[in-house]
């Protein structure tokens, strides 16, 4: 039974013959699961412990209570409640420790968690230099961010 020999000419090769630098290996299986373990970890934490401040003081942090709940489903100007609906109130906030701050950044974060994993995934393929992968995961990343843009348009 003959087995074969690897050959030393298994090098990647230019089209002129010489010898390229062989692509760095990442794990990329182990990174992103990584990432999307401590998103997912992170959010929960940030959820509950949300919840918990909400349940303990009984206050939202904002001009709603718990027991308004048509509050939670208004939307816009004429709301009567003033819950975080931006990244830019969710961050005021959870600065001022307010439960409601701290559910919406978790659920921020759950969000997000898929957009960074695709990211990183970019990144990972060039430094590969997987420029097949590189270009499908950039189409990816790009419409999930026109995704986002036209949810918030709409």
């Amino acid at each position: 039974m003959a087995h074969e020999q690897p050959s030393s000419s298994e090098e990647p090769k230019t089209e002129t013959g010489r010898e390229t630098a062989p692509a760095r290996a990442f794990p990329t299986e182990e990174i992103i699961s990584w990432i999307l373990r401590v998103g997912v970890l992170v959010s929960a934490f940030l959820i509950a412990l949300g919840v918990v401040l909400l349940l303990v003081t009984g206050d939202t942090g904002y001009a709603g209570s718990v027991n308004n709940l048509a509050g939670l489903t208004q939307y816009g100007p004429n709301r009567l409640t003033a819950f975080p609906t931006t990244p830019g109130d969710v961050l005021a906030g959870v600065a001022q420790f307010k439960p409601y701050a701290l559910i919406a950044l978790g659920l921020l974060l759950l969000i997000a968690t898929p957009v960074i994993r695709v990211a990183s995934s970019v990144v990972i393929f060039v430094l590969e230099r997987d420029y097949a992968y590189v270009l499908i995961t950039l189409v990816v990343l790009v419409v999930l961010v026109i995704s986002f843009l036209l949810g918030k348009a709409g």
